[in-house]
């Protein structure tokens, strides 16, 4: 689920705030998560997501360029990316390998959440992958330490 249908589905109303985009090289890191060749084009996009008006999240999802044409120069305010990507550049988010970790916040992220510079935040980082199991995206997704709980059933194989 993306962070506005879970937003949605709780019945919480969502606000996205583009806080920084530009399209540019990927690099050999970026490159090597989104299966493309370093330097190749990619938009770089950070939003501040927020919750009945709370700040709650900021994330920082890189895209490769040439799967998402569509939507490079569109207006990514108040939006949802995975609607976004599947209607206007028929891609569906299918699945995403998850890593969730507590560090500080930084001076940067700390003053877009309302949070003291070192405060906790918990850190999402993910690679999201298309119906064809192709990566569409990588990020990380930091929320207030006072605002999210990551939720698993793990089972035994």
């Amino acid at each position: 689920q993306s962070f506005t249908e879970m937003a949605t589905a709780g019945g919480y109303h969502v606000e996205s705030k583009v806080l920084e985009r530009q399209v540019r090289p990927a690099t050999l890191e970026e490159a090597k998560h989104l299966k493309m060749a370093p330097t190749s084009p990619l938009l770089d996009l950070k939003r501040l997501r927020k919750l009945d008006g709370n700040p709650i999240c900021v994330q920082h999802t890189r895209l490769p360029a040439a799967r998402i044409e569509a939507i490079v120069e569109m207006d990514l305010t108040d939006c949802s990316l995975y609607a976004l990507l599947e209607k206007r550049c028929g891609i569906v988010p299918s699945r995403a390998d998850y890593v969730v970790q507590a560090e500080p916040a930084s001076v940067e992220v700390a003053n877009w959440l309302g949070l003291e510079p070192g405060g906790p935040v918990l850190a999402g980082s993910e690679t999201t992958y298309d119906q064809n199991d192709a990566p569409i995206s990588f990020g990380v997704l930091r929320y207030r330490g006072d605002a999210y709980s990551f939720n698993a059933s793990l089972f035994r194989i």
